[in-house]
Order: C-alpha cells, then structure tokens, then sequence
C-alpha cells in the first residue's frame, strides 16, 4: 500500500470506530492483568460471553498475586461458564511463571514471549492494550479486515502463522492513536463478519 492510501484507512478506520465502538470492562483500563484475563478468557469466544465471567474472576482475583495462589478448582468453575476448560490450567501456569522472576507482568516483547501460554497475539494485545506500546494485533478479526477492506490476502493456514501478514499489519499501524486503531480493527472485524451490508457501506476510496 502506498503512504497516502494508509493514511485514508487509518483516518476512515478511526472515524468509523469513533460511531461504532464497542464498550467492555477490559478495555482502556491500561492494567497488563486485566489485558491478560480478558485475552485469555477471548480465545475462541465471543466478547458478551465473556463479560459476566471476566467480571467476576477480577473480583476474586483482582490481581496477579491473587490469581497466582488460586486453586485451580475454584478458578475451573468460572471458566466452565464460557467453556475450553483448559484455560483455567493455561492462566494460573502463567501467573506462576511470572510471580516466580516478577512482581508484575513484563513489559517488553521478549519478556512476555518467553513464558509458556502466552504466544505472539497474547503478548502484542499487552503490549498494547495494558502498556500502550505500538505493537499490532492479528486475529481472524484484524485478517478478515485486511481480506475483505484492503484485499490482502494469505494463502497460510491458519493464517496468523503467516509472517508477512504481520509485518504487514506491523507497518500500517500508526504512530498514534495506535490503541484505537488497533481496537477498531477488531470491532471492524467482528462487524464484517455480522453483516454484509457493513462492507458495503465501508469505503476507504
């Protein structure tokens, strides 16, 4: 993409978000924990499903520390309301691994690759959304944008293991107001995906 047509999508993403926006209890928090939970709690599941249980795990758990000395039965039953039982195991591993070198969840790309659990959109949504540091996101919100809006394609499956996709998103994320952008992406995406006359109405030229 030319610089001037990257500019209009991020100008008409943002002015689009700005009607659009979705509103949850994790977001512009700016709290890594929370950013945390939430993803975790994401994965393959939709953002009103999640909303009752994200808000009752931050009230037992409220932080890292708190969730790092939880019993995994007590934290099993929450997420047997929103299923993929295996991610009550998955996030307090991951609060024990950090609680063991750190007070809190890093801050840097390499600090928070490293651990078991948290792979490559995980640990950019933190950056992100809980550090506010310039990373992009790619999910199969962000990449049906990219398919449907900008024509990009992938021909990997799944496509996220694609590498160029993400530099390629790496290099169409602004300077600033990267965290709206980046969550105007994913409301964009799931909007794409509700309906077909969003696509019709949405034209970046």
């Amino acid at each position: 993409m030319e610089d001037s047509e990257i500019a209009i999508f991020q100008s008409v993403l943002l002015e689009w978000y700005s009607r659009n926006k979705r509103t949850f209890p994790w977001r512009y928090t700016y709290n890594p924990y929370y950013v945390l939970v939430s993803e975790i709690m994401l994965q393959q599941t939709g953002a009103k499903q999640v909303v009752q249980v994200y808000n009752d795990f931050i009230d037992k758990y409220p932080t890292l520390r708190h969730l790092s000395e939880a019993l995994y039965d007590d934290v099993l039953i929450l997420f047997d309301r929103i299923g993929l039982r295996y991610r009550a195991e998955r996030i307090i591993n991951i609060a024990k691994e950090i609680m063991k070198s750190n007070t809190d969840i890093p801050s840097t790309r390499e600090g928070l690759i490293s651990i078991k659990g948290i792979g490559k959109y995980t640990c950019n949504a933190i950056l992100c959304f809980g550090y506010s540091q310039p990373y992009a996101i790619v999910d199969t919100n962000v990449i049906r944008v990219f398919d449907r809006i900008l024509d990009y394609k992938t021909r990997l499956q799944p496509p996220h293991t694609d590498k160029d996709i993400w530099k390629f998103a790496q290099s169409i994320l602004p300077e600033k107001d990267f965290v709206d952008y980046n969550y105007a992406l994913l409301d964009l995406g799931t909007a794409l995906r509700n309906s077909n006359e969003v696509e019709k109405k949405f034209n970046f030229y």
